[in-house]
C-alpha cells in the first residue's frame, strides 16, 4: 500500500469506506453532522482529510503567534514612556541682578524661576536653590505634574551677607530631582549672577584734635583716614570753603599734604596737615580757631563726605624777628637789674 506524509505524522492511505469508519469513531475530529467545503465529512477522501488537518494546525499556530505579539504590543510602549520621555528643565529670570549690602539694607534679591516637565507619566519634582556667597531658598520646593507635563513658576530668593565686598560676584543655581513612572533623574540646572553694589563710608580720626601754640607758629595734625566701604576708594581732602576764606583773611596758611589718597576697602591711611598761624605782630592773644577738614569719596562723585573739625588755640605774643623766649629773658634780666639798684640806694 502507498504511504504519504502529513506534517510530521505518517498515515496510510485508506479507502473511502475505511475513512468513513475512522471518521465516525473519531471524537477528536467530531465529524458527525459537519461539512467541509459544502460536503459531509463522511464523504471526504483521504486527501481532503489531510488538507483539513493542515488547515487546523496552521490556524492554531497563527492564533498563538497573534497572542504573543499582542502581549508585546501592550508591554513595550509603557517601558518607553516611563524611561525615555521624561525631561525636566528649569530657568531663572533675569539672568543678572544687583543687590545693596550697605549697613541697614536687606541684602535680598529675588529671581523668577520656571520648571517645565515633558513626561507621559505623573511626575514629582523636588527643587533646591544654592548660592556661592549668600543664603538661597526656593518656594515652592515641591511640584507635582500630571501625565503630559506642563510649566510651573517658582520664586528664588537670595540674601547676601551685610557689607559683602564689591569685588565679589555671587552665582545662584536652581536644581533638583524628579520621579516619574518608577524612574528618577536630575533636573536640568539653571543659574543667574548677583552683582554687589558698592557703598561708600569714611571714618576720620586723630589723637589730638585740639592743640595749643603761640602765635606765629605751626601746628601739626596727624589724621587717620579709614575706608569702611566695601570697595577701593580715593579720598580727596580740602578745607571747607567758607572756613578757608575766613582763616586766609586772618593770615592762616593750611597745607594738606597729599590732597588725594587712595585707600583699599577696610584699610587705613595716615596724612599730616600743617597749619601755620598768622605771622603778624601780636602783643598778646588767647583765642581758638577751627579748621574744618572735608574728606570726600571720589568714587561716589563726592556724594559721600565727612567734615572733621580741628581746633587751634593761640596763646601768647608774637613780634616778627623777635623770639618770645628772648623777650622773656630780657624782661627777667631787666627786673633783676632794677632790683639791685633799689637795694644799693640806702647805703649810698
Amino acid at each position: 500500500m502507498r504511504r504519504e506524509y502529513v506534517g510530521m505524522m505518517e498515515a496510510p492511505l485508506r479507502a473511502p469506506s475505511e475513512v468513513r469508519k475512522v471518521k465516525r469513531g473519531s471524537q477528536n475530529l467530531n465529524i458527525e453532522n459537519r461539512i467541509y467545503n459544502g460536503r459531509n465529512l463522511e464523504d471526504l477522501n483521504a486527501s481532503e482529510v489531510r488538507d483539513m488537518r493542515c488547515f487546523k494546525t496552521g490556524a492554531k499556530v497563527l492564533l498563538l503567534t497573534m497572542l504573543l505579539m499582542g502581549s508585546l504590543l501592550v508591554h513595550l510602549p509603557n517601558e518607553a514612556n516611563a524611561g525615555v520621555r521624561t525631561i525636566v528643565t528649569t530657568g531663572l529670570s533675569p539672568s543678572s541682578q544687583t543687590v545693596d549690602v550697605s549697613p541697614g539694607s536687606t541684602g535680598v534679591v529675588i529671581f523668577s524661576g520656571t520648571v517645565t516637565v515633558q513626561s507621559g507619566e505623573r511626575t514629582v519634582v523636588s527643587l533646591k536653590a544654592t548660592a556661592q556667597g549668600g543664603t538661597a531658598t526656593v518656594s515652592p520646593s515641591g511640584l507635582v505634574f500630571n501625565a503630559g507635563g506642563g510649566t510651573a513658576t517658582v520664586s528664588v530668593s537670595v540674601k547676601e551677607p551685610p557689607e559683602t565686598s564689591y569685588s565679589f560676584t555671587d552665582v545662584v543655581t536652581l536644581s533638583g530631582t524628579w520621579q516619574s513612572g518608577g524612574l528618577a533623574g536630575q533636573v536640568q540646572e539653571s543659574s543667574a549672577t548677583i552683582v554687589i553694589n558698592q557703598f561708600y563710608r569714611i571714618t576720620v580720626s586723630t589723637q589730638q584734635p585740639f592743640q595749643e601754640v603761640t602765635p606765629g607758629k605751626q601746628v601739626f595734625f596727624d589724621l587717620t583716614l579709614e575706608n569702611n566701604g566695601n570697595g577701593k576708594d580715593v579720598f580727596a581732602l580740602e578745607v571747607e570753603a567758607d572756613n578757608l576764606k575766613a582763616l586766609t583773611d586772618k593770615g592762616w596758611v593750611i597745607n594738606l599734604g597729599t590732597p588725594k589718597v587712595p585707600v583699599e576697602e577696610k584699610q587705613k591711611k595716615h596724612v599730616t596737615i600743617v597749619a601755620t598761624t598768622p605771622m603778624g605782630t601780636t602783643l598778646w592773644k588767647n583765642e581758638v580757631d577751627v579748621i574744618k577738614i572735608v574728606v570726600k569719596s571720589e568714587n561716589s562723585n563726592g556724594l559721600v563726605k565727612e567734615i572733621y573739625p580741628l581746633y587751634v588755640r593761640q596763646h601768647g605774643m608774637h613780634i616778627p624777628g623777635f623770639e618770645p623766649t628772648f623777650a622773656i629773658l630780657a624782661l627777667a634780666l631787666g627786673a633783676v637789674f632794677v632790683k639791685r639798684r633799689q637795694t644799693r640806694r640806702p647805703g649810698g
